[in-house]
């Protein structure tokens, strides 16, 4: 008897178990199967690999069977659930139990079985839709990295939680894109953004590749760092990820990681966002998307270590300042540490700035002072804020000034930040963004100033006029506005 003969006869008359196909060679044995409606074919297959692969109508996959004898062996089986199609399946499983000469067909096969499932199932069109798995990779990094120092962290997404990741303390969202440029992330719940206790959110650029992580990467990783393997196998399927599916085998490189604490700063849609503090009656569901671009965040960095677990390490923590109008289109990057190009940013308001008397300026990150007609030195130049519209419109509310340290000589007409206690009324300021103008006469020690005003370039604000005997320090010389 033919092999395509024997098998429409066995899945024909099977009703349950396994049977030897008679005319396969002995040395080569395969077998036909049926089992609570699937039905198929099976060979040995003595190898460490897990395979499982679905289309629409057929499976691939391994797992033990036991034989008529009581053994239980190992075996790749081609399955099927719908008998319309029980005879032209058999087609497809005379090509997969075939051996071919000197066994070389059943070799190929053993060897890489996805090769020749990838080939039958694209020739029939019949793959299911493909998953795009990066986000779930995501979320198993970041609860690997949580994990770690935290074991009270589960993953909460596997069963449709709240947030993707809740810990005794803390809830965590995971968002993840493959677009190279794109910050944008989608809130798909009114609960997204709210917890009870802190609230984090990672979002991560990534991109396909032959190197980098995968899931099955992650799994062993948070397995050796003492993750239940059992109950993430069970998330895993539960999410369609079950072992031995060539998706989990799938690699991407991790281009970015940016963590944010999602506190009152942070832009989101909650009840406060609505009058009387309450969601209009009958909305039910609110998505929205964000743009990322202008929030501080915590850059992260993720390694390999040479025992297989994956390490995180928390980098650079990048911070933005945007204008007391909440205007962004002049939002300047602050970095945590010097880098090339950077002068220091001091944390003072200066009015044109706004500084209580008790205060004292602290350098509160670095800004890329390039490409603004002069070189950046960090010992030469500083930054601060401004405050206020007297100097508009040359100098605005929220600009970043950059100075020159005042190491003497003229003033006369230049932009100055100067220190004169109790000189700004309109701010209640000791630091003030103004003009520098000087009037002097001739006397006995030569010339000597007979009046000094630190003028007002918008006319809707008085000038400041220092009174003789007055103390008052020239911090610095206007240099620019950065944009």
């Amino acid at each position: 008897m033919r092999i395509i003969e024997e098998i429409r006869s066995h899945f024909a008359t099977l009703y349950e178990g396994l049977r030897m196909l008679d005319s396969v060679p002995e040395e080569y044995p395969a077998y036909c199967l049926r089992y609570q409606g699937e039905y198929g074919v099976a060979f040995d297959f003595d190898s460490d690999k897990d395979i499982l692969e679905e289309s629409v109508n057929a499976t691939i996959s391994t797992r033990e069977v036991t034989l008529w004898n009581g053994e239980r062996r190992k075996c790749l089986l081609l399955t099927c659930y719908d008998e319309e199609f029980r005879n032209e399946f058999a087609n497809m499983c005379e090509l997969f139990v075939t051996p071919g000469v000197n066994g070389e067909i059943r070799n190929r096969i053993v060897e890489n079985p996805l090769v020749w499932w990838n080939k039958w199932i694209g020739l029939l069109g019949d793959h299911k839709s493909q998953k795009t798995c990066y986000d779930e990779l995501a979320e198993l990094i970041t609860l690997d990295f949580l994990y770690k120092d935290d074991s009270s962290v589960i993953w909460t997404a596997a069963e449709a939680g709240t947030h993707d990741i809740e810990s005794a303390s803390a809830s965590y969202e995971v968002k993840s894109t493959i677009k190279k440029s794109e910050t944008h992330v989608i809130i798909s719940s009114r609960h997204q953004l709210e917890a009870a206790n802190k609230l984090e959110l990672f979002f991560f650029r990534m991109e396909k590749s032959l190197s980098g992580f995968s899931i099955n990467d992650v799994a062993d990783s948070l397995e050796k760092h003492g993750y239940d393997r059992l109950q993430l196998e069970k998330q895993l399927a539960d999410k369609g990820y079950s072992r031995g599916m060539s998706i989990r085998d799938t690699k991407f490189t991790i281009l970015e990681v940016r963590r944010y604490i999602i506190d009152g700063n942070f832009p989101k849609i909650v009840e406060t966002s609505f009058k009387n503090d309450v969601f209009p009656k009958n909305i039910i569901k609110i998505t929205y998307t964000i743009d990322l671009e202008g929030i501080d965040y915590t850059s992260m960095r993720f390694t390999k270590n040479s025992d297989g677990t994956i390490n995180g390490v928390e980098g650079e923590v990048h911070k933005f300042y945007v204008d007391d109008f909440g205007d962004d289109t002049n939002c300047i990057k602050v970095f945590h540490e010097m880098k090339p190009n950077c002068i220091p940013l001091y944390n003072m308001r200066a009015a044109c700035g706004a500084l209580s008397d008790n205060e004292i300026p602290e350098v509160e990150g670095w800004v890329d002072a390039s490409g603004h007609g002069f070189t950046p030195d960090k010992d030469r130049f500083f930054a601060v804020h401004a405050k206020g519209n007297s100097m508009a419109p040359y100098i605005n509310n929220g600009d970043v000034c950059v100075f020159e340290w005042y190491k003497g000589g003229s003033r006369n007409d230049c932009i100055v930040l100067t220190e004169a206690v109790g000189t700004d009324p309109d701010y209640d300021c000791q630091f003030t963004i103004k003009k520098y103008h000087s009037e002097k006469i001739q006397t006995d020690q030569g010339l000597q100033n007979s009046r000094i005003v630190l003028q007002s370039l918008n006319s809707e604000y008085p000038d400041i006029e220092l009174v003789e005997g007055e103390n008052y320090i020239t911090y610095g010389i206007f240099k620019c506005v950065l944009k």
